[in-house]
C-alpha cells in the first residue's frame, strides 16, 4: 500500500480532497498536512510515496516544500495544485521531472489518474527528483519573489527572482547571465556524467564488442550506434549506414575525432 501526503492550508480543501481519496484506501493510506512545515515533520516520520500539495501556504509554502524534498527526498513524485493556473501553464507544464501541475477547481478523476501516474514512475525507478530548470519555470509562473540557492558539489550559485522575474545571479566567478547559464548547466553535467557511467557498466556487462576505442551497435533499418568511453566522459551518435561512408568514418574520420576530444579533456 502507498502512502499519500496532502498538503494545504485550506482546511475545507484539505479534509474534502482526503475524503474523496479514500475511496481508494486499497491502494492509498492519506496522510494530510496544513503547510510545509507540518509535512517536512511526516516526511522525517513516515514512509511517503507521493505529496499533492498547494503552492500558497503560511509558515512554509509550496516553494519550500519542493526545495525540501528535491534535496532530501530526491525521486519522490510531487503533485503542484494551485488556483491561479492558465492553459500556458498547463502547457508548459506537461513534462516537468517529477512534478505535475493542476488547477482548482480540481478535476478528481485527473488527480486520480496524476496519483497512479506518479507511483508507477517511482516504483519504475524513472523519476530522478525534481529538475532545476523546472522549478525554476513554476517560479516564474506563480510570479514568486525568492532568492535560490543552488549547490552542486562544491560550487555554490545565487539566483534573484522578483515576481517570477530573474534579477540577477551569482557565482564565486561570474554573475549576471553568464552565472544563470552556469548554474543551470550545473545540473545537465552531473546527469550526463552518471547515465554515462551507467551506459559504460551497461556495454561492459552485455559483452558488445570493442572496436579499437568506441562500442559498435548494429540497429534495425541499417542504423547503428557508436558509444566512445572517455573516462567520466562519454561520445554517442548515430549512424545511418545506407548513407555513411562507414570506411572513412570509422577508420579515419572517428579516430581523429577521438584524438581531439581526448586533448580538450586532458586540458
Amino acid at each position: 500500500m502507498a502512502t499519500l501526503l496532502i498538503v494545504d492550508d485550506d482546511r475545507n480543501f484539505l479534509l474534502s480532497l482526503a475524503d474523496g481519496l479514500r475511496s481508494l484506501e486499497e491502494d492509498l493510506e492519506i496522510l494530510t498536512a496544513p503547510n510545509g512545515e507540518e509535512a517536512v515533520s511526516l516526511l522525517e516520520s513516515s514512509e511517503i510515496d507521493l505529496i499533492v500539495s498547494d503552492i500558497k501556504m503560511p509558515k512554509m509554502d509550496g516553494f519550500e516544500l519542493l526545495a525540501h524534498v528535491s534535496r532530501n527526498f530526491p525521486g519522490l513524485p510531487v503533485i503542484i495544485i494551485t488556483a491561479f493556473g492558465t492553459p500556458e501553464i498547463e502547457k508548459n507544464m506537461s513534462a516537468m521531472g517529477s512534478f505535475q501541475y493542476l488547477e482548482k477547481p480540481l478535476d478528481f478523476n485527473m488527480l486520480i489518474e496524476s496519483i497512479y501516474t506518479g507511483l508507477e514512475a517511482k516504483s519504475s525507478g524513472y523519476l530522478k527528483g525534481i529538475s532545476l530548470p523546472s522549478f525554476l519555470q513554476l517560479v516564474e509562473m506563480e510570479n514568486k519573489t525568492c532568492t535560490l540557492k543552488i549547490k552542486e558539489g562544491e560550487r555554490t550559485g545565487f539566483l534573484y527572482f522578483k515576481k517570477g522575474e530573474l534579477l540577477n545571479a551569482e557565482t564565486e566567478d561570474t554573475d549576471g547571465e553568464e552565472a544563470a547559464l552556469d548554474i543551470i548547466s550545473w545540473e545537465a553535467a552531473a546527469l550526463f556524467n552518471e547515465l554515462t557511467g551507467y551506459m559504460n557498466k551497461a556495454l561492459k556487462g552485455a559483452g558488445f564488442p570493442i572496436l579499437g576505442r568506441f562500442y559498435l551497435l548494429d540497429l534495425a533499418d541499417k542504423k547503428m550506434a557508436i558509444v566512445i568511453p572517455m573516462g567520466d566522459y562519454g561520445w554517442g551518435m548515430l549512424v545511418d549506414g545506407a548513407k555513411a561512408q562507414l570506411g572513412l568514418l570509422l577508420n579515419i574520420a572517428l579516430p581523429r575525432a577521438i584524438d581531439v576530444f581526448e586533448e580538450a579533456i586532458a586540458g
